[in-house]
């Protein structure tokens, strides 16, 4: 299960497509933590963001929900750079993020990459 899902996440990567990884699944089976040695062994840099202990980050997405807005109100809140190369972990999801709440319908239990809104 650890390599095909990281797999997947190598074949995500290798498209850079920018378009943002959905993952869900149970909890408590690892997603957080491959997620977390994908970026560190992939990217400089990540960012790993809990929701439910940052309230002033959850509140941006109850606004405006433009990729390039989002980013740049959290880049503001944690006071770095953050721009559509930096990965961005959110965890736990929840009702915030979660594909029921939104128009986003995954296409695997393990992984899937959702299109970027467009801002068109």
């Amino acid at each position: 299960m650890y390599r095909k899902f990281y797999e997947q996440l190598m074949e995500w990567e290798q498209k850079r497509i920018p378009s943002p990884l959905l993952v869900i699944g149970a909890r408590q089976i690892g997603k957080t933590w491959i997620i977390r040695k994908f970026c560190e062994e992939t990217y400089p840099n990540y960012i790993y963001i809990n929701l439910e202990e940052r309230a002033d980050i959850a509140s941006v997405f109850k606004g405006n929900l433009d990729p390039e807005t989002i980013l740049l109100q959290i880049s503001q809140i944690l006071g770095q750079r953050v721009d559509d190369r930096t990965p961005i972990k959110f965890s736990p999801a929840k009702e915030r993020l979660h594909p029921s709440n939104t128009s986003v319908n995954p296409i695997s239990p393990i992984a899937s990459s959702v299109p970027a809104a467009s801002s068109a």
